[in-house]
């Protein structure tokens, strides 16, 4: 694991508590089996599943615990939380915000993965993101290459009583659209071939993703099919691909569909010179 950074360490030092770890199973499988099995002091926070779903959920639980099972610092799937509020406290906070306004809903928001977590700081109104950061002093979760990042928090202030924690289906949109590339990139990870110049660096990765589905959306291609046959082809192509989209006869052409692939594959192909 990643060490934890001084900037964690300074602001945890204001709290009167010890710091609670916030793990997602489904990212740290080894652990989160460990905990359905024999959780002890730990919570889970999908207690009312079952335990093949506890296994893959997120666990609330002490540094003490934590340590315990040998989680020392910043990895994938962990987040290292700063707050004065004890842990069942902070447990009903968490639900709240996982679930809305639903205890039965089956749709929960993956706040213990800091992909999902950086995307809904930005889908959040700013009297949610208030709300929700208002126990915090400091959160420290992992990026995709399991370094280790704070969390923005916002200047705290006043916020109204009843804050809702759903989203609407403007916001369901953005975070959707702001969770496509990691989806994608989950999706295409068994059957695609990386280029040498994109193996190594997740967030080398995601951001090339992210441009390609960019360049893609503008030049009208929409659906996710078509947005997975680009990225295909990117993630074939190398570090390069974003700068390559605009010559392509794809867009040129408006091709589409079975046209838009034989293009792509052919293209492919014949990797940019230097990446190789």
């Amino acid at each position: 694991m990643n060490a934890l950074p001084q900037s964690w360490h300074a602001l945890n030092g204001q709290c009167t508590a010890a710091p609670l770890v916030l793990l997602d199973g489904a990212m740290q499988q080894r652990l989160g089996e460990t905990l359905a099995n024999s959780p002890e002091t730990a919570l889970s926070l999908f207690a009312l599943h079952s335990r093949a779903a506890q296994a893959l959920g997120p666990w609330l639980m002490t540094q003490a615990h934590a340590v315990s099972l040998g989680v020392n610092g910043s990895a994938r799937g962990i987040n290292w939380l700063a707050c004065d509020m004890p842990l069942p406290d902070v447990r009903d906070h968490l639900l709240t915000w996982m679930r809305g306004s639903d205890p039965e809903s089956r749709q929960w928001l993956r706040l213990a993965d800091g992909r999902a977590l950086s995307a809904l700081m930005n889908v959040w109104t700013d009297t949610q993101r208030q709300a929700f950061c208002q126990p915090w002093r400091a959160w420290c979760y992992a990026d995709r290459d399991g370094r280790p990042k704070l969390l923005e928090l916002p200047v705290k202030r006043d916020i109204p009583d009843n804050v809702s924690t759903t989203l609407d289906a403007a916001q369901d949109q953005a975070l959707a659209l702001a969770t496509l590339a990691d989806a994608l990139l989950h999706e295409l990870k068994r059957t695609t071939i990386l280029h040498a110049s994109l193996k190594g660096d997740l967030e080398r990765r995601h951001g090339l993703a992210q441009n390609v589905i960019d360049q893609a959306m503008a030049a009208g291609y929409q659906t996710q099919a078509e947005l997975s046959r680009w990225l295909h082809w990117a993630l074939r192509r190398g570090v390069k691909a974003p700068e390559l989209m605009p010559g392509l006869i794809g867009p040129e052409q408006n091709l589409h569909g079975d046209a838009l692939w034989a293009a792509l594959e052919r293209d492919a192909d014949q990797p940019p010179e230097g990446t190789a």
